[in-house]
């Protein structure tokens, strides 16, 4: 479960869209109650809210604002995948191996993990949003969602 929170939190916008799925309905939403306690945390660091979180992960949107990427930065650095401003490869993908358990996706991750490190950002906060927009690049070009990647649904 701890793996699931760690890729529920990860890209904040690290969320690719579900559109048309109520929080109500959202079967994730005992996972992104989860993901609110780490995000909690981060309010008020870089102007952070409790609305930034709710428009990333209950209704599923990329991070559009600086508080709102700073908030993907902030909980990136609470689990190590950006560790000193700079893209934590190894953790990232030891943490999102363990949430896919399967061993046919580890060559997407592995290629997630060595595309991504190649971005290079001073900015903390553009730096999740820019890894955020990464990893569902790498992810749709193999045909996954990475909302599900990431949650384990695939």
């Amino acid at each position: 479960m701890k793996f699931s929170l760690i890729f529920i939190c990860f890209s904040l916008g690290l969320l690719k869209m579900n559109f048309g799925v109520s929080a109500e309905e959202d079967p994730n939403e005992e996972k992104i109650k989860m993901a609110e306690q780490f995000a909690e945390s981060c309010y008020g660091k870089d102007g952070t809210t409790k609305a930034d979180f709710d428009f990333m992960f209950r209704e599923k949107h990329l991070p559009e604002t600086r508080p709102q990427k700073c908030l993907g930065a902030c909980m990136h650095e609470q689990f190590e995948t950006i560790k000193d401003n700079k893209f934590n490869r190894e953790t990232f993908v030891a943490l999102l191996k363990g949430v896919a358990n399967d061993e046919k996706k580890n060559p997407v991750i592995e290629e997630m993990g060595e595309t991504c490190e190649k971005i290079v950002e001073e900015d903390r906060c553009e730096l999740a949003h820019k890894l955020t927009l990464c990893f569902i690049e790498v992810a749709e070009k193999h045909g996954y969602d990475f909302q599900k990647l990431q949650n384990g649904e695939i």
